[in-house]
């Protein structure tokens, strides 16, 4: 077994800090999502048209969310908190995000609610900054680009979808960056030019490069080190070779869910349920939750989840967005 030894130990895909992913390709559900963040009360709220305020926000999150879940105070430090996040991020990162007028808050129905601008879109990166990293990076899918090949943000989207006046020129202008990049389509179909969680994981992985992190692929974590009532290191099979990490400030898991973990899926979500349905990464089996747990780790909204109709096609699980809401 070989030991290493760090200040700070990451399980997932964001002093000397050591990330570890499960998967062959990092940037697990993330880099296959649309990348948007739901951040009410944001600094560019008023560019999307919408009149916010904190008071509408915890209006509109206090009605949806039991109070046996989730309490006030956490509801108010998230709306206090979250756009200062966004700044941080935007700061210190490529990473930065516009609230997307006309993508509307999921229940209507709801007092505080609002007809778009709390949803934020990832703005593209230039993916050819990665280097050879660009493909360990899970690719978007097909569902998510033009015409299953150009890569277009969630703004972008709405547009072409919505044949809005000028998405002729917006479609363009995606097929032309993707044709005229010679170097990328002579290393094939992928498009260098990252959107959605794609430009998320991206811009965070580029960080981690500026800040010496280091990334390990093909790293599976089987246990936690503990010592003294408390965590040390982790215990993980990278690249096949047992190792032993140890970790002077702490482990962070910030790993995905359960939702290819039919045992889990059968404990905690409602029934009939398969993993079999799920379009998130195929590395999220819940191991960590539950290494965790046998550690003493408390859990909560397990029985909750970001649900969304799928359909299976020869290229996999894909997630009806755009569908969703159509007309039959």
């Amino acid at each position: 077994m070989t030991q290493q030894h760090y200040d700070l130990v990451v399980i997932g895909s964001g002093a000397s800090v050591l990330v570890l992913e499960k998967g062959a390709a990092f940037g697990g559900s993330s880099a296959k999502s649309g990348g948007g963040i739901w951040i009410p009360n944001n600094p560019n709220i008023a560019a999307a048209g919408v009149q916010e305020s904190a008071e509408k926000a915890f209006q509109y999150m206090r009605d949806i969310i039991p109070a046996s879940q989730v309490d006030d105070a956490r509801i108010k430090n998230y709306i206090d908190s979250a756009p200062k996040m966004l700044e941080f991020l935007e700061a210190s990162t490529q990473v930065s995000y516009t609230p997307v007028a006309g993508y509307a808050d999921y229940y209507p129905d709801v007092e505080g609610w609002q007809p778009g601008g709390r949803t934020m879109d990832p703005s593209p990166i230039d993916g050819r900054q990665l280097g050879e990293m660009l493909y360990r990076l899970l690719e978007a899918p097909k569902a998510s680009k033009a015409m299953g090949l150009f890569s277009m943000s969630i703004l972008e989207g709405m547009q072409i979808l919505a044949a809005t006046p000028g998405w002729q020129k917006i479609m363009a202008g995606i097929i032309c960056r993707y044709l005229t990049d010679i170097p990328g389509r002579l290393r094939g179909k992928r498009d260098r030019r990252l959107t959605q969680g794609n430009a998320l994981i991206g811009g965070l992985y580029l960080a981690c490069v500026q800040e010496g992190v280091e990334l390990q692929l093909n790293a599976a974590v089987t246990d936690l080190l503990w010592e003294a009532d408390k965590v040390t290191g982790v215990k993980a099979n990278i690249d096949g070779v047992a190792s032993s990490l140890t970790a002077n400030r702490g482990v962070m898991i910030t790993t995905g869910g359960f939702d290819h973990n039919d045992e889990m899926r059968k404990q905690y979500l409602p029934q009939p349920s398969s993993g079999s349905w799920s379009a998130g990464a195929d590395t999220n089996t819940g191991d960590l939750i539950q290494i965790a747990q046998k550690y003493g780790a408390a859990t909560e909204l397990m029985n909750e989840a970001w649900w969304a109709p799928v359909v299976k096609t020869p290229q996999g699980v894909t997630v009806l967005f755009s569908e969703n809401p159509s007309p039959a």
